[in-house]
């Protein structure tokens, strides 16, 4: 058929090639197993009839039964184990995982307020007053500087009255 191995080519496999002896090995296996269900259809009259194996060998049936008691040794061994293994991981889990999350959450917490704290006192009050009282001072230079010649004089004037006070009542004391 064109086309029909697109999904081997795509994997680049080859597809698979009729093989004569493979289709007779499994219809002669089918048509055997098709023969024992017809041999044995009267061994059971009713779906309550017991089992002809358990009349013949009652121990073999025993084991077939239970699928070789591997269900109850995996049971015994295997679940035990993971059911302590689970018991242990839990205790694990809710004992020592919790409580370093736990505690992990609540250092990070105090790490974060801290330097909230830092942060808002220095880096930001700190230069935010800073700023604040560079304006103010421009502020205050920027009302003593007019432009006019008469307001520099008068500042002049008062600046050396206040040296000579300050000349005059220094020497005297």
């Amino acid at each position: 058929m064109p086309g029909g191995h697109w999904l081997a080519h795509l994997w680049a496999q080859q597809g698979g090639q009729f093989n004569i002896i493979m289709a007779g090995i499994a219809l002669l296996v089918a048509a055997a197993g098709i023969a024992a269900g017809w041999h044995y259809s009267g061994v059971f009259a009713t779906a309550r009839d017991p089992e002809p194996l358990e009349k013949a060998q009652p121990v073999l049936f025993q084991v077939l039964y239970n699928k070789g008691f591997i269900d109850e040794l995996y049971a015994a061994t295997i679940g035990q184990l993971s059911n302590a293994l689970a018991v242990a991981w839990n205790w694990i889990d809710q004992k020592v995982l919790d409580r370093l999350v736990d505690a992990t959450g609540v250092v990070t917490f105090l790490l974060g307020r801290l330097n909230f704290i830092i942060d808002d006192t220095l880096f930001n009050d700190g230069p935010d007053g800073l700023a604040n009282g560079t304006l103010t001072g421009g502020k205050g230079v920027r009302e003593v500087q007019t432009g006019k010649i008469h307001d520099y004089i008068t500042y002049i004037v008062i600046g050396v009255v206040v040296l000579a006070l300050f000349y005059l009542y220094g020497i005297q004391q």
